[in-house]
């Protein structure tokens, strides 16, 4: 991170030249990094999975795995919930919620690189994926996250009192919205919509896509969205006094992208064959995987779907896509 912001920093504003060296940063990075203590050494991959790479998240995935960090951040009860707070500090819970956000980013990762590699959407191999970890703690919110991690509540008295420290809600309390469940907020929702969208890449590539599937899963795209209110608001810029600001509530932002990817991946999966536009395959080669474009023979496409009841369930999304 450091070796990337060299190319923006102003030489006058540093201590030392030598920090506008990206060399610089790197090798201090090489020297120290086999002093890192395994944590460090994950959240160090996590970091590096922001570039696209392949192998940090592989290599996050074996740490969790190997050292069972989900062991130590599975969900417990109010009552344990409590117990904790009694033994913890607000900084020792943050870094906890630090580290949990950490694995949820690992297994998020996972699933928007298989999405981009393209139709069928293979799963890769056991030992190189993180399962869905859903005996794992959710994240509390972001706005509480993001509150109780600033300077001003660190320094407060209110932070020496662990109790004020909101407990997330569990899996198994994330549920499509009824009359009497819970509400979900904002970090929650985006692992719930990416993992719809890794339930339907799974579907994809088993070949399940029946119809009663697409239904479950278009009224789940729909229930989902529903829940999602207020991704953006309105608020007073504090460094000038009278100018206002629209603050986007990023994790709700997202998950409506993932929805829209969702709609996408679930439809185009059947209807590629007489699309002028295609989803990526992914068993094109590199050469070939930017021809986005199909030579359509409508007799020959039509002839691919045996039960002309799917064709007609999805010919909607086909006219609206074209």
């Amino acid at each position: 991170m450091f070796a990337a912001s060299c190319k923006y920093v102003q030489t006058s504003q540093l201590s030392n030249s030598d920090f506008a060296d990206s060399g610089y940063w790197i090798r201090l990075a090489d020297k120290y990094k086999s002093r890192l203590s395994v944590i460090d050494d994950l959240l160090c991959h996590v970091i590096s999975t922001y570039y696209g790479s392949e192998l940090p998240i592989k290599i996050a995935a074996k740490i969790i795995r190997v050292i069972n960090i989900q062991e130590f951040l599975k969900s417990k009860s109010s009552t344990e919930f409590e117990e904790l707070l009694t033994v913890s500090n607000t900084y020792q819970l943050l870094d906890r919620e630090s580290l949990l956000r950490s694995v949820w980013n690992v297994w998020k990762f996972q699933c928007f690189r298989r999405s981009c590699i393209g139709f069928p959407y293979n799963r890769p191999d056991d030992d190189e994926v993180l399962p869905f970890p859903y005996k794992m703690d959710l994240p509390i919110s972001d706005l509480d996250f993001f509150t109780k991690s600033t300077s001003e509540f660190l320094e407060s008295d209110e932070s020496k009192n662990s109790n004020a420290f909101p407990q997330a809600i569990h899996w198994g309390e994330v549920i499509l919205p009824t009359k009497n469940s819970l509400p979900v907020y904002d970090s929650a929702l985006c692992i719930l919509t990416i993992y719809i969208l890794e339930e339907i890449m799974d579907a994809v590539s088993r070949n399940a896509l029946i119809k009663t599937n697409i239904v479950k899963f278009d009224s789940q795209i729909k229930k989902v969205y529903d829940m999602i209110q207020n991704t953006y608001s309105i608020e007073k810029d504090l460094d000038y006094e009278n100018d206002k600001i629209i603050v986007i509530n990023a994790n709700k932002l997202q998950s409506k992208f993932i929805l829209s990817m969702c709609t996408v991946v679930l439809h185009f999966s059947i209807t590629k064959d007489i699309m002028l536009f295609s989803p990526k395959d992914s068993n094109d080669s590199p050469q070939d995987s930017s021809q986005f474009v199909n030579e359509i023979n409508p007799d020959e496409s039509l002839k691919k779907f045996s039960n002309l009841e799917i064709l007609f369930s999805i010919l909607p999304y086909v006219l609206i896509l074209n």
